[in-house]
């Protein structure tokens, strides 16, 4: 048995091949998601509060929004 696991590391180590975890479009991504997060905090803010309502962008937890938890 001590003998596999020895060449499972040694295969696992040698020959896995290595994938970079960077993207080229990892920031266009991230910026994406902001705005849909956005977006989607402007809809609940105007259901909450109305249709009418305008709300500003920002941190909202000092209005008592204490939907997430």
């Amino acid at each position: 048995m001590i003998p596999l696991i020895g060449i499972s590391v040694f295969l696992t180590i040698f020959l896995v091949k290595k994938v970079s975890l960077k993207r080229s479009d990892d920031a266009d991504k991230k910026a994406e998601a902001k705005a849909w997060v956005e977006e989607k905090k402007l809809k609940r803010a105007e259901k909450k509060h109305g249709h009418g309502a305008h709300v500003s962008s920002g941190n909202h937890s000092e209005e008592g929004d204490n939907e997430s938890k």
